[in-house]
């Protein structure tokens, strides 16, 4: 029986931190099934309708050496993203239902949120930390 191709679909949502100026980013990806070479199938990153054409050109350039890899593809575009935060838990869509990404924050034997601390995370040099949550996610945009 002939094998369907791995792939490593991610969906994630960004916002910017509390004290900046408002910006939504919505990157959606197909990492394939070895990424481990520094080559990926593609992505689609979107940008809120409210990100400046100044602040996309930062953005493309930051997710460059963050992802410091080499795309099959990879397109941009622009749609509403909403989000919202409440508590552990979030809440994002794409556009007209393009896309939709549920968090459900995972608590520690505390009962606070579990963050993973000092974990490097592709190309970043440092982070504050990785709050960890069961994510459900959908993007039909694209393809």
């Amino acid at each position: 029986m002939p094998r369907r191709p791995l792939s490593c679909p991610a969906d994630e949502s960004r916002e910017r931190g509390a004290g900046r100026k408002p910006g939504r980013l919505e990157p959606g990806n197909n990492l394939g099934g070895d990424f481990s070479k520094g080559e990926m199938k593609g992505a689609v990153l979107t940008f809120d309708t409210k990100v400046t054409p100044k602040q996309q050109e930062a953005i493309k350039f930051l997710m460059g050496k963050i992802y410091p890899v080499k795309w099959g593809a990879f397109e941009t575009a622009v749609a509403p993203i909403f989000w919202e935060r409440n508590g552990a838990n979030g809440h994002a869509k794409l556009g007209n239902g393009e896309g939709e990404v549920v968090l459900r924050g995972v608590k520690g034997p505390d009962g606070k949120q579990s963050v993973l601390q000092n974990v490097a995370y592709w190309g970043a040099q440092k982070n504050k930390g990785f709050e960890l949550a069961r994510g459900e996610h959908h993007y039909k945009g694209h393809g």
